[in-house]
């Protein structure tokens, strides 16, 4: 409403001009060259080094304001050596850049259902990220399986994330939808998440991880697994973290190609050990695939490959 906005937790920062696109119509602004915090009194500032410049503004995925178009500054130096500022109109006679923020008045509210049942207990995340990619925004899911956030206008989408509990066996919802949803927002907008119609995680991928130099009750690892998406199945990925014993077990959705390794901890990595090798399992959709073994080694410093690297000039 023109007045200075206080406490506004943002930062501010400046690209650098870096020529013109090749139809000679656009301008492209690439390196950040300077970013600084907003002060509580709603200013900032940087260092004036002549050039070009797009300048923006960087708010938490909670704000309150829609992120505010960049703007276009020049700096040059007059004959006198002192600053001069302008924009796409002309030279700014105050010498100051200036912002004006919009309060977001739009929201998308909606609850998690299994049918016609309201799920509660729910823990996680809602995610929406504009397709324009500027911004990006989320929320908590609340105990009674409702959610709601402050969007501003445009077309987003939206995704969520739910934890899962080792102790809530009811929880066998998998952690994301099928594919984000496409929603645009022009108003007060609902979306609700209906779980009855995706598919549960009901199998499981179990084995251990062993090795001869590996302590499983020193050092834990990561052992993931990932089906691709084809024309019948969505996409799933899943990873557990190896207990003392070096044992494994991965909740997944029943049937598919699922690719499985572990990922290994920098501690380990840095005494030699390597990755095992990627395991390949097709499963029927009432399949478990048990039994999985992955040998973690650390090579002998007399096994390696050795060769020479050209630029390919001459």
């Amino acid at each position: 409403d023109g007045k200075p906005v206080v406490d506004l937790d943002a930062w501010v920062y400046a690209k650098e001009f870096m020529g013109v696109v090749d139809d000679g119509d656009e301008y492209q602004f690439d390196r950040v060259v300077a970013e600084v915090p907003l002060s509580t009194d709603g200013t900032f500032s940087f260092p004036a080094v002549p050039g070009s410049y797009m300048v923006g503004i960087w708010l938490p995925p909670g704000s309150d304001y829609d992120f505010p178009e960049e703007a276009f500054f020049s700096v040059e130096l007059d004959e006198n050596d002192k600053i001069v500022l302008s924009n796409e109109e002309g030279i700014i006679e105050e010498g100051k850049a200036e912002f004006k923020l919009t309060s977001i008045s739009t929201k998308l509210s909606g609850n998690f259902k299994d049918g016609d049942k309201k799920l509660t207990g729910l823990t996680g995340e809602v995610y929406a990220m504009r397709v324009d990619g500027n911004g990006w925004r989320y929320t908590s899911i609340e105990k009674d399986g409702s959610y709601e956030m402050k969007l501003p206008k445009g077309t987003w989408l939206v995704d969520y994330f739910i934890e899962h509990d080792e102790n809530d066996a009811e929880n066998n919802f998998p952690p994301h939808p099928p594919q984000p949803i496409r929603k645009i927002v022009d108003g007060n907008e609902t979306e609700h998440f209906d779980l009855s119609k995706v598919d549960k995680i009901s199998s499981v991928i179990s084995g251990e991880v062993t090795g001869a130099d590996f302590d499983p009750n020193a050092s834990s690892v990561y052992v993931w697994a990932y089906r691709e998406e084809n024309r019948n199945l969505p996409e799933f990925w899943n990873e557990v973290e190896t207990d003392e014993n070096g044992s494994f077990e991965i909740p997944i959705l029943p049937g598919g190609r699922y690719e499985v390794g572990v990922y290994l901890p920098e501690d380990l990595r840095e005494v030699g050990f390597l990755d095992a090798p990627v395991q390949t399992f097709r499963l029927k959709t009432d399949d478990n695939q048990t039994g999985v073994v992955f040998e973690l080694i650390i090579p002998a410093d007399d096994n390696f490959i050795a060769g020479t690297v050209f630029n390919g000039i001459g």
